[in-house]
């Protein structure tokens, strides 16, 4: 599994913008806008032209979300606004961020992150996609016990406020398949 299936399966996928369970205005699979401007970015089509969305109509349709109710599901948004990323746009700028942004930052802080097993590896990605790469800086048990090799103590040391429950296992279970990886019988 790649690490884009990996962020699909616990991010989404919306080709439409929604407020995230920070009350952020995000998009594709898990891409926070920042500001209006960072929406112009994106190929944004009006769902009854198929017209390109310019900047004016991008905009009007980003505010619309900021200033919607938080506490929804994404799903809940999708009526909300009248623009929408082509097929593939999400998964294009997801695995272009993964490439130029998040692996180089994570073999930064992980400097064996190449050589681990492929569990942690892909329990950290998810990580550094849910926390941001700075967020991620914060948690130096984790940074050491990788270091170590310690997979068992990473799970222990994966755990971050507000993550869901099955995210959260799911990522002790990957930190944990790397101990069994690395064990002689593995």
């Amino acid at each position: 599994m790649s690490y884009l299936d990996d962020l699909i399966a616990h991010e989404g996928l919306c080709a439409y913008m929604y407020l995230d369970g920070r009350r952020l205005v995000t998009t594709g699979i898990g891409h926070l806008l920042k500001t209006p401007h960072a929406a112009c970015a994106l190929p944004w089509r009006n769902i009854h032209t198929d017209e390109p969305a310019d900047e004016r109509e991008t905009i009007a349709n980003y505010e619309v979300i900021a200033n919607a109710r938080p506490g929804h599901a994404a799903g809940w948004y999708e009526v909300q606004t009248k623009i929408r990323l082509p097929t593939g746009v999400a998964e294009k700028v997801a695995q272009r961020r993964l490439d130029e942004e998040f692996l180089p930052g994570l073999r930064l802080q992980f400097p064996g992150f190449d050589g681990y097993p492929d569990g942690p590896r892909r329990a950290i990605v998810d990580m550094a996609w849910s926390l941001g790469l700075l967020g991620l800086s914060a948690f130096t048990n984790l940074r050491q016990a990788c270091d170590a090799a310690d997979w068992e103590r990473a799970a222990r040391c994966c755990h971050v406020i507000g993550a869901r429950p099955a995210r959260y296992d799911w990522r002790v279970a990957m930190f944990a398949s790397g101990a069994r990886a690395a064990s002689p019988t593995g």
